[in-house]
């Protein structure tokens, strides 16, 4: 045998080492897609949480003898009738949950036996523990849906839901037995507030305290002072309330004022390129560096064993998979109850994913180092940081509508990137700020040097910018590994391809990448901590 078939037959064993892991990634892939298709999305959650800061901002009332900008800020963001527009959002949220629940469980008052195995996904995966959640969640909404009725002056269609809650939790075997009770309790109590004549419990004022949060206390604990004529209490009450609600309405204008401005500037901004565009032709902002492809010097194949062996294979299985969960077990690190342990695991997993990432790919392009210049650009000088922030502008109008219509496609399932509901119920400033480290800095350098650096650039070898920039945008968001993620992430991703080609430079995507996911951990944060 001489060289050249010697060559040859290594070859052919590469591609079909490279075939058979490919048909792996698609099956593991694809099975997290699956498993992600029942599970809850994190922006219906993100909605309540805003429309809990509504409920309090709605009670902010201003000096008699003064005036304030506030005001309109006020009935800008709040509207004119917001327990309305809230019980509204609430009652589809949990239409969307008891959807949710019916695709796991076909009865939703059924509930499997100690003895009986838990119930199976069609990805064979254990769902038990999503319909303890998702049952925990529906309980939850009862009992505000309830309270919201009685601002509403619906007594008796909020004394039926919780009647309703409460023969549902009697009538079926708990899964969430102590929670379960609590919520029963708590229903009872307010049955008893509400009812005519009333009836108390002697533990209520405690027990509203610690069960319930926010508009939802305030007001349940304004019920009860007044039935038990307790006036000090009121007035005091009251005036916590309105420190509260005067937060509520700053918070509200802080996580919304942003993505407003953004969206004004980016639809600006997209409109003036557009028209540059259509004066100027090739000379146009849109037109820089046109369709040049990067000057990357490996084949297809190359591209084939970065994609699937490096960073799938090597990356995500061996060591996101087998060596992150063994050195944990060896440290004996446990992160369940544990914010900032939790945290910081999720940030040391990716950057072990990374670090073995890019050593994989250095180690299989070592031969083309030096890179030909332009082949992958970064560069303190020129106008990235413009191109970055222009990109985020642009981008924002585009995926929020494109996210619009993704909700109204998937109504609430398709599951949410596992970091944002970890970020958003810790309400650890500690957790929120290792979380921002990995999803603002670790995130943008890794995935921008990945996605844009070595895919996009590859591609451009083979296809046009504009189908390298949508493919590479598209294998972006697959690997996030959320259904309902793939079409705004796709729209995020081929921003972020378009800055890196027309700016030639990989500063200006990473600090596309970091702005955008700095800004919604910054969001959750205040939404997190807003309402009391």
């Amino acid at each position: 045998m001489n060289w050249t078939d010697s060559g040859n037959m290594g070859m052919t064993v590469r591609r079909l080492i490279l075939g058979l892991l490919t048909v792996l990634a698609i099956a593991l892939m694809g099975s997290s897609l699956i498993q992600s298709w029942n599970q809850p999305q994190i922006e219906n959650q993100l909605e309540l949480y805003q429309t809990n800061l509504i409920l309090h901002a709605s009670e902010w009332t201003p000096d008699a003898d003064k005036t304030s900008n506030l005001t309109i800020v006020r009935q800008t963001l709040v509207g004119t009738d917001p327990i309305e527009a809230v019980f509204h959002s609430y009652q589809d949220s949990r239409q969307s949950v008891e959807k949710n629940l019916e695709s796991l469980l076909p009865n939703p008052n059924e509930r499997p036996s100690p003895s009986s195995q838990p119930p199976v996904s069609e990805a064979g995966v254990p769902t038990t523990k999503s319909i303890r959640r998702l049952k925990g969640l529906l309980n939850q909404f009862d009992l505000k849906i309830g309270i919201l009725q009685t601002q509403l002056d619906e007594v008796d269609g909020a004394i039926g839901t919780w009647s309703n809650l409460t023969a549902r939790l009697q009538s079926s075997i708990p899964m969430n037995a102590d929670i379960d009770a609590i919520d029963s309790y708590t229903a009872t109590l307010l049955t008893g507030m509400w009812s005519q004549p009333p009836r108390l419990l002697p533990d209520g004022e405690q027990w509203l305290n610690t069960h319930l949060e926010g508009w939802f206390r305030y007001k349940t604990l304004t019920r009860l002072y007044e039935l038990q004529q307790r006036q000090d209490s009121l007035n005091t009450l009251q005036i916590e309330q309105q420190h509260l609600a005067l937060q509520a309405l700053q918070q509200l204008l802080a996580i919304s004022a942003l993505p407003i401005g953004g969206c004004f500037m980016g639809g600006g901004l997209i409109i003036f390129l557009l028209i540059q565009k259509l004066l100027t032709g090739d000379r146009a902002i849109l037109s820089q560096n046109g369709n040049r492809p990067f000057p990357i010097p490996w084949d297809w194949e190359m591209i084939w064993q970065i994609g699937v062996g490096c960073f799938w294979c090597i990356g995500q299985v061996v060591v996101g998979q087998i060596l992150v969960p063994v050195i944990f077990r060896l440290f004996q690190l446990q992160v369940d109850g544990n914010p900032r342990l939790q945290a910081f695991s999720i940030l040391v997993y990716y950057v072990l994913v990374a670090l073995s990432v890019i050593l994989a790919i250095y180690w299989s392009v070592e031969r083309y180092v030096p890179l030909p210049e332009g082949a992958l650009p970064i560069s303190l000088s020129g106008k990235w940081f413009w191109w970055g922030l222009g990109g985020y502008c642009t981008a924002l109008p585009l995926v929020i509508l494109v996210s619009f219509v993704n909700q109204k496609i998937w109504q609430g399932q398709g599951g949410s990137n596992p970091i944002l509901p970890i970020a958003l119920e810790d309400k650890d400033p500690i957790a929120v700020f290792i979380f921002f480290v990995t999803a603002a800095i670790a995130a943008p350098l890794f995935e921008e040097f990945l996605f844009r650096g070595l895919l996009l650039g590859s591609l451009t070898r083979y296809l046009s910018m504009g189908w390298a920039i949508a493919l590479s945008g598209f294998m972006f968001a697959l690997v996030h590994l959320n259904v309902s993620e793939v079409l705004p992430l796709t729209i995020l991703g081929m921003v972020l391809g378009f800055v890196y080609s027309r700016s030639r430079n990989l500063l200006a995507p990473i600090l596309l990448h970091g702005l955008w996911n700095g800004g919604t951990l910054v969001s959750l944060f205040i939404l997190a901590n807003g309402g009391g």
